[in-house]
């Protein structure tokens, strides 16, 4: 782009001094018609160097134009995969959190478990204290 510039400067430049050294009237004849314009050789030189600058500027423009529209289109795809991005983030987020409270239901659930065979156990063993107590006890006397 730099190098571009300093080219077209530089292009610029020596049209520039050609024209300033080479004065003189010129006669030009316009086109469909039967008029002449009579000017300045340095006139007549820049203004058609001007004139190619506004084509080369126009020619491109369709292009830059396409380079904008397709920049645009990207900026958008790149706004929409960030968001989906994002999305998925917080999905994996949520899943992580759903399955660490499937887990904590598991551990809680294991652990309910455990103390209900704990109780179990612990009544078994009072039943069978008891059983053992009422066997060894004299029975009762009558009254």
């Amino acid at each position: 782009m730099r190098f571009a510039l300093i080219l077209s400067l530089l292009i610029s430049l020596i049209a520039v001094v050609f024209a300033l050294q080479n004065p003189g009237e010129m006669r030009i004849n316009l086109p469909f018609s039967d008029s002449q314009l009579v000017s300045t050789q340095p006139v007549v030189l820049i203004s058609t160097l001007l004139i190619g600058v506004l084509i080369g500027w126009l020619a491109s423009l369709p292009g830059r134009i396409g380079a904008g529209l397709r920049a645009r289109r990207a900026e958008k795809r790149i706004d929409e995969i960030e968001a989906a991005r994002g999305a998925t983030v917080q999905a994996k987020t949520q899943a992580a959190e759903a399955h660490a409270d499937a887990a904590d239901a598991r551990r809680e659930a294991q652990a309910a478990e455990l103390d209900a065979a704990e109780t179990q156990r612990l009544a078994d063993e009072v039943a069978r204290r008891t059983a053992e107590a009422q066997r060894d006890l004299p029975p009762p006397p009558d009254v």
